[in-house]
């Protein structure tokens, strides 16, 4: 059973015509970031999640920032980095390929691959079984900073289904990520 604050979507800071984007991680570690949703639905959590995150999206420009810098362009690959990184900071039970130390993204050819194995990856929640998997830290310092400097201009809601909810002015502005 999840708890909820306060919703911090309110009529004034986000219109019904507004989309929102979730991220979400499932309790069987698949991890989802396109999640689509509007301020009148977004609570309509999902069973089987550890956790969503949610902030305000645009379809033609992305995930909307307040912020003229330095995060002027959140692409759905950096929100997906930042839910992975806000998921082991609450201490998430999450591995997933992105966080570790021997991953290495091919922007070229738009594939994951792991420099230990030396294979590519084809789902990154392979990481929950396998033997060499060691978290990048400064991945997830790099990603929890970008998020709290974000939440510093941008409503966002993170929701753990684990009897807590936090929102991003109690949380990403006063508590140490």
């Amino acid at each position: 059973m999840a708890l909820i604050l306060k919703s911090f979507f309110s009529e004034e800071s986000v219109s019904p015509k507004f989309e929102l984007a979730k991220f979400i991680l499932y309790k069987n570690n698949s991890v989802f970031a396109r999640s689509l949703c509007n301020c009148q639905n977004y609570q309509n959590r999902r069973p089987q999640a550890q956790l969503e995150v949610t902030v305000k999206y645009d379809s033609n420009i992305g995930i909307i920032n307040n912020d003229s810098s330095p995060y002027t362009e959140i692409s759905i690959g950096r929100f997906y980095n930042w839910g992975l990184a806000i998921a082991n900071n609450l201490h998430c039970q999450i591995r997933n390929c992105y966080m570790c130390s021997a991953h290495k993204y091919d922007y070229e050819n738009g594939c994951l691959y792991c420099n230990m194995k030396n294979i590519k990856i084809d789902n990154p929640k392979i990481a929950s079984i396998c033997e060499t998997f060691h978290l990048n830290n400064e991945f997830n310092c790099k990603n929890l900073e970008e998020v709290k400097h974000y939440a510093q201009f941008n409503p966002i809601d993170i929701w753990v289904n684990n009897h807590k909810a936090i929102k991003s002015d109690d949380s990403l502005r006063h508590k140490k990520l």
